[in-house]
């Protein structure tokens, strides 16, 4: 299977109006945001990494739904910190505790603490590289003070990396991203089992050999209740991608 940069291109801006259009005929909740954040790993042995990174999400559009308003403000901002290890360099094993407060400083803000564990898979297909990953996580959220039952969720990212340039991203060159993850919750309470999905399609740029920054559109569709009433949110994603390599370390064959 061979994809030519002029085919890729324009297939990957086609991916773009079909992910901001899928909202236009919509009669369910739409909202606009913008989403910046960083992420940072940091090699401990040639097998084995930490991470932390750090997201907020901004309402950018105030909006007015069944008596119920959306202003233009931060709707979370969140924190996580785990560790990688990869067996090989096609798998990788993750876990991570994640820390989440929904509308912060405001009436009805919710805390949320998440555990997750993944698997994650890639290789390369001809020049494009080919990710999967698999995550379990168990969800604690604490609002007014009680903390609801753990809630499982189960998510499956599918995703693809195209370079612009030769076969591979080299320094100083940009390269396209599109991802689709799906969402499954796996117990009680529940709007949906298909609860949620995000499509992203991002340009990147590699600063150097492990940085990179990733930009472009995403969009987030929400089941919000039993009724399969929906929200549509359209983020605009920017992301920082450090890999604080002090040791260059050599990777694990």
């Amino acid at each position: 299977m061979i994809i030519s940069k002029t085919t890729a291109a324009p297939a990957f801006v086609l991916a773009i109006v079909l992910l901001i259009s899928g909202t236009v005929f919509s009669q369910d909740r739409v909202f606009v945001t913008t989403f910046p954040g960083i992420s940072l790993t940091v090699p401990v042995t040639g097998s084995f990494d930490l991470m932390a990174s750090t997201a907020l999400q901004y309402n950018t559009v105030e909006k007015d739904y069944s008596d119920s308003n959306f202003p233009a403000a931060v709707n979370y901002y969140d924190f996580q910190a785990g560790a990688v290890y990869k067996h090989t360099q096609i798998l990788q094993f993750a876990a991570a505790w994640y820390y989440r407060q929904t509308d912060p400083y405001r009436n009805g803000t919710a805390v949320e603490n998440r555990f997750w564990q993944q698997v994650s898979a890639s290789g390369m297909l001809s020049d494009l590289r080919i990710r999967n990953r698999f995550r379990l996580e168990q969800r604690l959220i604490t609002k007014g003070g009680k903390t609801e039952p753990v809630r499982w969720r189960f998510r499956y990212l599918a995703g693809i990396e195209i370079p612009l340039q030769g076969e591979k991203t080299d320094i100083g060159e940009f390269y396209l991203t599109a991802s689709n993850e799906l969402y499954l919750s796996l117990n009680n309470p529940r709007p949906a089992i298909y609860s949620e999905n995000w499509v992203t399609a991002l340009a990147g740029y590699r600063i150097s050999r492990k940085n990179r920054i990733e930009a472009g559109p995403a969009w987030q569709l929400q089941v919000r209740n039993e009724k399969k009433e929906l929200n549509h949110s359209i983020h605009f994603q920017i992301s920082l991608l450090l890999n604080l390599n002090f040791a260059k370390l050599k990777p694990k064959e």
